[in-house]
């Protein structure tokens, strides 16, 4: 089990605990909200209003306490795909009911959340590679291009992004988001998406009219199976200049060590 933080409700050596037991959490997205995956790693604990800590999961939770209380569970990630960064993630809303405790034993929760309801799903960049068109868009110094890969490499559904690098005639790739958006430092913006990677590629934001002005936020390292990240990017806006729009952008090179590389992509959301 793995321990975040606590407060002082959770107390074992003053008296016998009760426990609450969570395999997992679930991802219920719901009408224009686009794919329920989800990489949650963590349990985000709150009993009475109160903060009991953040567990890796599953995880088995002592309370010093017993009988009916309310409970909030909020699901957590890895920001920027760092162990070190555990974070609730700000899109989620969190589980919530009482829960009948009893000192000594176990009481099992499957917690199932959603997405805020209120999150525009419309005027934002979401793209599952389903339908006509792409919104990923080489920039003028890419020798690559993106292309729809079908079954058996899709993540879900019947197509997924596919880049494909060499060392002779394709060797980087950088696109950008079609649209650029209104993205204010001072708002909590993160953007979500699955990938399959064998070699690193960077995620970051370049300026709507200035290519030239663009952070490389988070290097996302290699993962030879289909994983989920979320980066937060209110931190690299912080450090752009401001008043202007900006697209999200994914840039890759093919090492001098492999003789190709290869990044699919699917369910891109930003969340701002």
């Amino acid at each position: 089990m793995g321990f975040f933080t606590t407060c002082s409700i959770v107390d074992p050596a003053e008296d016998i605990p009760s426990y609450i037991h969570i395999d997992n959490i679930t991802l219920s997205a719901i009408g224009n909200q686009g794919s329920s995956s989800a990489a949650i790693t963590e349990a985000w604990i709150f009993m009475d209003g109160e903060l009991v800590g953040g567990f890796e999961l599953p995880c088995t939770v002592p309370i010093l306490a017993a009988g009916n209380h309310s409970f909030i569970i909020k699901g957590g990630v890895k920001m920027n795909g760092l162990t070190s960064t555990r974070a609730i993630y700000p899109s989620w809303k969190g589980w919530e009911g009482t829960l009948e405790l009893t000192r000594g034993e176990i009481v099992n929760v499957n917690p199932s959340i959603t997405y805020f309801p209120l999150i525009d799903f419309v005027n934002t960049w979401m793209e599952n590679f389903e339908t006509a068109g792409i919104s990923l868009i080489p920039e003028t110094n890419s020798s690559a291009i993106v292309v729809k890969d079908s079954i058996p490499y899709a993540f879900e559904g019947n197509t997924s992004a596919y880049i494909h690098l060499n060392n002779n005639d394709t060797t980087n790739f950088v696109g950008s988001s079609s649209i650029a958006y209104n993205m204010p430092a001072a708002n909590n913006t993160w953007i979500e998406f699955n990938y399959w990677s064998d070699t690193p590629f960077i995620c970051g934001i370049v300026e709507e009219n200035n290519p030239n002005n663009r952070v490389q936020w988070v290097s996302v390292n290699p993962n030879w199976a289909w994983g989920k990240i979320y980066i937060r990017l209110t931190d690299a806006l912080a450090s752009a200049t401001q008043n202007v729009n900006y697209k999200i952008y994914f840039a890759m090179e093919n090492p001098s060590s492999q003789t190709e590389s290869n990044l699919y992509l699917d369910n891109i959301k930003l969340l701002k």
